[in-house]
């Protein structure tokens, strides 16, 4: 091709701006596979930094990564970021009768974020309550713990783990 030069990549629109963060579905697809793998040996926890940044180099070394410049750890989170945004929408879409998703990365997302609200809803029974509300106790009645002590032909004291006092008497 004589005397024809190469531009530079730009969209065939020159009134639209040019974002050169724009990732490809190749790279969006290495990084969801990177970011999956890592995000399930976290037991679906919280990526540290050293975390993406591995991510991203697993996204860099990918065959036809050296065409862009290389993503960045912060590229990386923003960009897994976007896309569980984009899931939730779509998620909610096909929650309120829509027709089955088209996107391409809504099943990946699906099987890593969808499922993560799932071991949540299988924890056991609640916790016990801290305390317990006490019976109302009229002074000068005696405990059910030392009636029932009393009964046995024992003290209110030994029911209570105090000095005896015979039945009958207030222990106060």
């Amino acid at each position: 091709m004589e005397g024809r030069e190469v531009a530079p990549s730009r969209p065939p629109n020159p009134a639209m701006p040019y974002r050169e963060d724009c990732w490809s579905e190749g790279e969006t697809s290495a990084l969801v596979d990177a970011w999956g793998d890592r995000y399930i040996e976290l037991n679906r926890g919280n990526l540290r930094q050293k975390d993406w940044q591995e991510v991203a180099d697993s996204v860099n070394s990918r065959r036809g990564a050296g065409r862009r410049p290389p993503r960045t750890d912060i590229q990386c989170k923003n960009r897994i970021d976007t896309l569980k945004k984009k899931y939730k929408v779509e998620k909610a879409r096909i929650t309120s009768g829509g027709a089955e998703s088209q996107w391409p990365f809504f099943s990946r997302l699906d099987a890593l974020v969808g499922s993560a609200s799932a071991p949540a809803a299988k924890k056991g029974p609640a916790s016990p309550p801290l305390a317990l509300p006490l019976p109302f106790h009229r002074r000068g009645t005696p405990l059910p713990a030392a009636a029932a002590c009393c009964a046995l032909g024992g003290t209110e004291g030994e029911a209570a783990g105090r000095q005896r006092v015979p039945c009958g008497q207030p222990v106060f």
